[in-house]
C-alpha cells in the first residue's frame, strides 16, 4: 500500500485515462488488503488521491464512461475529502457520452455519488435515468438493488418510467436472486415509498424467492427484509414465518440495530413470533445493550410491549440502564413511548421488575428539558403512563407537561384530551387550573366526536377531580351525546356510577346549565349502580385480615369486606361502633365506622427517597365520597403498618392510637379464638409481607353465625 501511494505522488508520469481510473482503483484494493503494520496510511492515500484528481482533470475530456463510473465509485471508498471539481467535470462529461453508458456505468456512477452524500445534478440525473430506461432489460441483480439503494438513500424521487423498468427486469430476473438482492431491492422499495400497485407484483415474486432462500439469509437481510414488509404495511404468512425462523437462528450476529429493526418490524405487522424467537431477540439484546443508541432502545422496548413478551424482566432493566446512559440525547418520542411500554409489559403492576428508580429518573429530567417538544399524542400518552403505573412524575417534569399540554390543547384529538384528563385525575387532584381550563374547552369542541369509552372516560375524570361543577356546559354535552345509555358496555356504566355519585352530593350540579347529566342518570343510573358492584369485585389481602386480626383480639366487633348499600362501595372494615373502649366521637355519629387498609395499588410511588407515598385520585375521591356520606374514616396505610415489624403488641398500640380507642375499656379476644383462625392464623409474630397479591373472596365469606349481624344500611341517609 505505501509502495503504491509512493509511485503515484512521487513517480507519476502517465496521462492514460484508463491507467487514471485503474489507480483509483488499485487504492482501494491495496486499502482494504493492507496488513495490521499499515493502520496509519490515510495522510498517504489523500495525498495519492490529490495527485490523481490533478492529473484526471488534465484530460478529463477523453473519459470514456467506464472510467467516469470507476473514478467515482472508487472516491466513494476512499477516506478523505472530496474534490468537487473533479466530481463536477465527471457529471458534466457524463451527460455528454450517456448513450454510451453501460447498466454497470449507470449503477456504479449513482451509487459513487450517493455513498459520497452528493445529489446527482438535474442534468445528469435526468440523462443517466433515460439511459437506464433505455437498456434496463440489460440490467443484473446486483445493478438493480444499487440503483433502487441509490435513489432511495438519497431521497431523490426516480424517474417513473425508469422505475417501472426496473422492476419489470427485477421480476425477469427472480430465480437469478440472491438474499441480498430480495432484502436490498425490499428496503429500497419500502424507503422509496413506491406505491402498491406499482411494486405489489415483485413484492410477491420476492417474498416466495426469499422463503426459498431463507436458510441463506444474514442477519443483516433479515433484519431489512422484515424492516421493509412492516414499512411497507405487507404481512405475507409464508415470508414471516421464515424470517422469524431465520431471525431466531442468525439472533447471535444481531447488532443492537438488527435486534431493535426485527423486533420493531414483528410488533407493526402484528404477528405473533413463537416464544423462542422472541428469546433469542431479548437475550441479544440484553447481551448488546452497551451498544443501543437511544433510538434502539426505544424501539427495542416499544416493539417487546407490542408484543406483549414481558417474560425477560433482565432484558428490560439493561436497556434502561442503557437509556440512562444516553439520554441526553433522548427526544420526546423516546420518553413517551418508553413510558408507555414500561406500562403495558407490566410496570403497573411490578413496577420493581420493570422501571428502575434511575431509569424513571432519567425520563423525568430529560422529559423536563425537552417538554417543549413534546406532541399532543407524546405528552398525552406520558401522562397516561405516570398514572397507569402509579408513578408521581418529578414536579418539573409534570409543570413543564402540564404548560406545554396547555399551548396545545385547542390541537389536542378526542383519544389525547381523554387520556390527559384520565391521567391527571388518577395523578391526584391537585393540578393546574390553566391546563384543566384549556382541556375543558378543546372537550366541548369536540363534545360529539368522543366514542363511547373516551366519553365516559372524560365524565369519570371530572368527577374524581371534583369539578364537574366548573364546566358544566362540557359535562351536559358529553351527556346528551350518551343519552339514553341503554347500550353502553358495563366498563362504561361503572365509570358513570362514580359520576352519579358525585351529582348526588354536589347540589352545584343540579342546575339547569347541565340538565342532560340528569337526566342520563334517570335513565340508566340503576343499571349503572349494578354494573359498578358487578364489577368492584370483592378482595381481601392478607393486609386486611392481619389488621381485622388485632382488632378482634382487642376486643372491637369487625366485618370485612362489606357493601355500603347507598354508594355501592365496597368497604374493607366495618367496626362495631358499640365496641367498649371506641370513642365517643364515633357513638354519637351518624355514619358508621369504617377502615379502608390501602396497599401500594392505593398509592403513587414518589420519585423521592424516604418521601411519603401520594394516595392515588381515585383513592381520594373514595375517601372523600365516605366522608361526604358520613362515615368515620381511618386510613390504615401499607407503609405504616410495614414500619411495626412483626410483633403484635406494636400493631395493637399503633391501632389503639390510630383509632382513638380507650385502651382500658376494651375486652380483649383470646388469641386463640374462632375468629382469628378464620381471619388468618394465630402465631404471635408474622413472617410474611403485609401487602401480598390480593386473594378473591366471595361475598359474605369471612360471616358466621358468630359474627356481628350485618349492618342494613351505612352511612347515614341512601343517595337514591
Amino acid at each position: 500500500m505505501t509502495e503504491l501511494c509512493h509511485a503515484i505522488t512521487s513517480e507519476f508520469r502517465r496521462t492514460n485515462f484508463k491507467y487514471l481510473s485503474s489507480s483509483f482503483s488499485r487504492l482501494v484494493d491495496a486499502l482494504n488488503e493492507r496488513g495490521e503494520e499499515e493502520e496509519n496510511i490515510e495522510q498517504q492515500v489523500i495525498d495519492a488521491m490529490q495527485t490523481l484528481t490533478r492529473k484526471s482533470l488534465e484530460i478529463i475530456d477523453r473519459f470514456d464512461s467506464r472510467a467516469i463510473a470507476t473514478i467515482l465509485r472508487s472516491m466513494a471508498k476512499l477516506p478523505g475529502p472530496k474534490d468537487k471539481l473533479l466530481i463536477h467535470c465527471l457529471s458534466r462529461r457524463g451527460v455528454a457520452i450517456v448513450d454510451t453508458f453501460n447498466s454497470q456505468c449507470v449503477s456504479n456512477s449513482l451509487w459513487g455519488l450517493v455513498k459520497m452524500g452528493i445529489l446527482p445534478d438535474e442534468g445528469l440525473l435526468r440523462a443517466l435515468s433515460r439511459r437506464g430506461q433505455a437498456i434496463a432489460h440489460t440490467f443484473i441483480p446486483l445493478q438493480i438493488s444499487s440503483t433502487l439503494w441509490s435513489f432511495a438513500t438519497s431521497g431523490i424521487e426516480a424517474d417513473a418510467g425508469f422505475l417501472n423498468a426496473l422492476i419489470r427486469q427485477g421480476i425477469v430476473l427472480v430465480p437469478e436472486l440472491s438474499a441480498r438482492d430480495i432484502s436490498s431491492v425490499l428496503w429500497s422499495l419500502a424507503r422509496m415509498g413506491v406505491e402498491e400497485e406499482v411494486r405489489s407484483e415483485l413484492v410477491r415474486a420476492y417474498c416466495r424467492r426469499a422463503e426459498e432462500l431463507a436458510d441463506t439469509f444474514r442477519a443483516k437481510d433479515v433484519t431489512n427484509t422484515c424492516w421493509a414488509m412492516a414499512r411497507m404495511g405487507v404481512v405475507d404468512e409464508g415470508l414471516v414465518r421464515a424470517m422469524t425462523r431465520r431471525a431466531k437462528e442468525v439472533a447471535y450476529e444481531y447488532a443492537p440495530l438488527d435486534v431493535s429493526l426485527t423486533s420493531w418490524a414483528l410488533a407493526t405487522m402484528g404477528v405473533e413470533p413463537d416464544a423462542e424467537t422472541l428469546r433469542a431477540l431479548s437475550r441479544r439484546a440484553e447481551t448488546q445493550a452497551a451498544g443501543f443508541s437511544s433510538q434502539q432502545v426505544t424501539n427495542t422496548l416499544w416493539a417487546f410491549a407490542k408484543l406483549e413478551w414481558n417474560s425477560d424482566a433482565t432484558m428490560v432493566l439493561a436497556l434502561g440502564k442503557r437509556w440512562e446512559e444516553v439520554a441526553d440525547r433522548g427526544t420526546s418520542q423516546h420518553v413517551s413511548n418508553i413510558l408507555w411500554a414500561l406500562t403495558t409489559m407490566g410496570a403497573d403492576t411490578e413496577p420493581g421488575r420493570y422501571a428502575d428508580p434511575g431509569l424513571m429518573r432519567a425520563l423525568n429530567s430529560r422529559g423536563q428539558q425537552i417538554a417543549g417538544t413534546f406532541s399532543g399524542q407524546e405528552a398525552s400518552n406520558t401522562m397516561w403512563a405516570f398514572a397507569k403505573m402509579r408513578v408521581e412524575p418529578d414536579a418539573g417534569f409534570l409543570r413543564a407537561l402540564s404548560k406545554r399540554m396547555e399551548e396545545i390543547a385547542p390541537i389536542l384529538s378526542p383519544q389525547q384530551v381523554a387520556n390527559t384528563l384520565w391521567g391527571l385525575a388518577n395523578l391526584g387532584e391537585d393540578q393546574d387550573e390553566g391546563l384543566l381550563r384549556a382541556l375543558w374547552r378543546r372537550g366541548e369542541e369536540l363534545a360529539d366526536k368522543f366514542d363511547e369509552q373516551q366519553n365516559t372516560n372524560v365524565l369519570w375524570s371530572l368527577a374524581v377531580l371534583d369539578c364537574i361543577s366548573s364546566c358544566k356546559l362540557l359535562v351536559h354535552r358529553l351527556s346528551v351525546a350518551l343519552y339514553p345509555g341503554y347500550r353502553i358496555n358495563d366498563s362504561s356504566a361503572s365509570q358513570l356510577h362514580v359520576v352519579f355519585l358525585l351529582l348526588a352530593w354536589d347540589k352545584k350540579i343540579i342546575s339547569d346549565e347541565a340538565p342532560g347529566l340528569q337526566a342520563l342518570r334517570e335513565s340508566i343510573g340503576a343499571r349503572c349502580r349494578e354494573a359498578f358492584e358487578t364489577r368492584n369485585d370483592v378482595y381481601s389481602s392478607e393486609l386486611q385480615k392481619r389488621v381485622a386480626r388485632e382488632l378482634v383480639v382487642l376486643g372491637v366487633g369487625v366485618q370485612l369486606e362489606v357493601t355500603d348499600e347507598h354508594s355501592g362501595y365496597t368497604l374493607d372494615l366495618l367496626l362495631d361502633k358499640g365496641a367498649a373502649g371506641a370513642p365517643a366521637s364515633v357513638r354519637d355519629a351518624a355514619g358508621h365506622w369504617v377502615i379502608e387498609v390501602d396497599g401500594p395499588l392505593h398509592y403513587l410511588q414518589g420519585q423521592k427517597a424516604g418521601a411519603k407515598p401520594k394516595a392515588t385520585g381515585k383513592s381520594r375521591f373514595k375517601r372523600k365520597l365516605l366522608k361526604r356520606l358520613g362515615c368515620t374514616l381511618v386510613i390504615i396505610p401499607y407503609f405504616e403498618w410495614d414500619q411495626l415489624g412483626s410483633w403484635r403488641e406494636a400493631k395493637q398500640d399503633y391501632l389503639v392510637a390510630k383509632l382513638g380507642l380507650d385502651r382500658k375499656s376494651l375486652v380483649a379476644n383470646p388469641v386463640e379464638s374462632w375468629e382469628l383462625l378464620k381471619l388468618g392464623g394465630e402465631d404471635r409474630r408474622e413472617h410474611s409481607p403485609s401487602h401480598e397479591p390480593c386473594v378473591p373472596l366471595a361475598r359474605g365469606e369471612e360471616e358466621s353465625a358468630d359474627a356481628a349481624p350485618h349492618a342494613t344500611g351505612l352511612c347515614g341517609k341512601r343517595v337514591w
